[in-house]
Parts: structure tokens; sequence; C-alpha cells
């Protein structure tokens, strides 16, 4: 926990757990940093590091799983904010046959309803995107962490 309390493992833990940083880069970093710590403090260290990056990366995750979640629900809300349009524009055709302001009503309703379709489908097209992050995140802590055993001597 007192992983916070090194500058040096702070910084490195900010290059390890960005994704913009390439795998390479990254792992180039970590050995730089290994290869500088006395032998007799090298596991510390690393240990150090890793409990900082984990704890980094989980909370990173968890920030980005809550805002699919938060995504996903407001998603649901405009799916049935269309089902509600669409069953108004049922019952607009059903009086646009014999009244010429429903008849208006309706155009303007349905290019309505269509906009908002286009966007719902738009995002609801995003949602994969959004959901391999978390596993990309996943991917990266393992690589990481088999790095910096491998770094490690006991």
């Amino acid at each position: 926990k007192d992983w916070g309390s090194d500058a040096d493992i702070r910084d490195l833990i900010q290059v390890l757990a960005t994704r913009r940083v390439p795998q390479e880069e990254a792992v180039a970093k970590l050995k730089e940093f290994a290869g500088k710590q006395p032998a007799a403090e090298r596991d510390g260290k690393l240990t150090k590091l890793f409990a900082g990056l984990l704890d980094t990366v989980n909370r990173e995750r968890a920030a980005i799983i809550s805002g699919i979640m938060r995504f996903e629900q407001r998603q649901h809300a405009r799916s049935a904010e269309l089902e509600r349009e669409g069953t108004r524009i049922g019952e607009l055709k059903a009086k646009a046959a014999t009244d010429d302001k429903a008849r208006a009503e309706l155009d303007n309703a349905q290019q309505l309803f269509d906009w908002n379709v286009r966007i719902f489908q738009e995002r609801q097209s995003n949602t994969p995107i959004a959901c391999e992050i978390p596993v990309l995140i996943e991917s990266r802590i393992f690589e990481m962490a088999r790095e910096i055993r491998q770094l490690m001597s006991s």
C-alpha cells in the first residue's frame, strides 16, 4: 500500500497503465527501472510497483465498466422512448387518413422518430467497442505482471 510514497514508482505506473504507450515501450521502461534498483531491493520495489499498477488499473477498469453500464441504461431508456414514439406514429397514421392536421403532425413525428432511431443505432453500434476496453486493460496488466515477475529474482 505504500507504493504511492515512491515518486519513481508512481511515475512509472502512469507509463505502464497508459494504453497509449506501446507495450514494447512500457516493457523497456520497466526493465530500465528494474535495472537501476540494487539487487537487494529489486524484488521489493517490483512488488510495490505491481501493487500500485494493479490498484491503478483496477480503478480505471471499474470506472470504464461503470460508464458502460450508465450508457446501457440510457440506451434502454431511449429504446422505451422509441417504442412510445412508434406507438404514437401508429395512432397518427390511423387519424391521418381523415385529418389534415394529423397528417402534418405525422410527418413531423416520423422525421423525429427516424432521427432518434438513427442516433440510437449509431450509439448502439459503439457498445462492442466500449466493451473491448476492459478486456484490453486486463490483457495489458497481465503482460505487465508477467514482465515484472520475470525481472524478480525469487
